[in-house]
């Protein structure tokens, strides 16, 4: 389970050094914050990251209920909202 939880990390990691063209080296975590003191994504990249996000794990975030479930706070709570999405069988690849 941590194992899938880090992998899902990982990968909506890559997603965001990509959407936001990121230097790779700069270190984005669990805790990492997306907007303000953080990343400090705007909202066109958020809104491409999420849509890539879907692409990438094979599911629908509706806006507001991402809003409400804080999955736009940190990398970490963006990578909870996918797990909570995607369950334990479907992974993605």
């Amino acid at each position: 389970m941590q194992e899938e939880k880090a992998s899902t990390l990982e990968r909506i990691v890559q997603i965001i050094v990509r959407v936001a063209e990121i230097d790779p080296a700069t270190p984005i975590e669990a805790g990492t914050t997306l907007t303000r003191s953080g990343l400090e994504l705007d909202s066109v990249a958020l809104v491409e990251t999420l849509l890539e996000v879907e692409k990438e794990f094979g599911i629908e975030l509706e806006a507001h209920v991402v809003l409400e479930e804080g999955g736009l706070e940190t990398a970490g709570a963006l990578a909870d909202l996918v797990a909570s999405r995607t369950g334990p069988a479907q992974g993605g690849s």
